[in-house]
This record gives C-alpha cells, sequence and structure tokens, in this order.
C-alpha cells in the first residue's frame, strides 16, 4: 500500500467518523487535519473539497450496504436471527 493510499484511507476514516458523530456541517478539513495530522492542503489534495470527499464517501457506504444484502440477505435457507447475526458480527 503506498503513502498515498494510506492517507487516503485515513482521510476517508476520520471523515466517516466526523460525518457520523457531528453531521455534514458540524466539522471541517482543518478539524480532519487535527485529528490526522496532514496539512489542510493535503486533505484538498486528495479530494479537492469536502463536496467530493462527502460524494466518496458516500459512495462507499452505498456499496458497503449493498455487499451487505447481497451477501446475508439474498442467500437462500437462513433464518432471519441468523442473517442478523452474520450482519452484526461482520
Amino acid at each position: 500500500m503506498t503513502r498515498r493510499t494510506s492517507t487516503r484511507s485515513r482521510i476517508k476514516e476520520v471523515t466517516a467518523e466526523f460525518y457520523v458523530l457531528r453531521g455534514h456541517d458540524g466539522f471541517s478539513f482543518g478539524d480532519i487535519a487535527a485529528a490526522i495530522g496532514p496539512m489542510r492542503a493535503n486533505i484538498h489534495h486528495h479530494f479537492g473539497n469536502k463536496r467530493q470527499l462527502m460524494e466518496e464517501l458516500i459512495a462507499d457506504f452505498a456499496a458497503n450496504a449493498e455487499a451487505r444484502i447481497k451477501r446475508f440477505w439474498t442467500t437462500p435457507d437462513i433464518r432471519f436471527f441468523d442473517r442478523l447475526d452474520m450482519q452484526l458480527d461482520e
């Protein structure tokens, strides 16, 4: 994994935490930079602006949800509570 990929992933992890805890308007690039260390310019380099970062983050959320639905909810012959347990364990 390259340094760039690692930094990009860390930015998205922290952004996801802030988004869940504070909502879209509850954080800035400055908050992200303070949490992970790189300068704000580095975040802009990876994502351009907050809208682009959030678009990518929401696309990741949607892809994760779709993968979970396919993995746990479309397989035949599994009881509901077993499906639920499998998803919660992941």
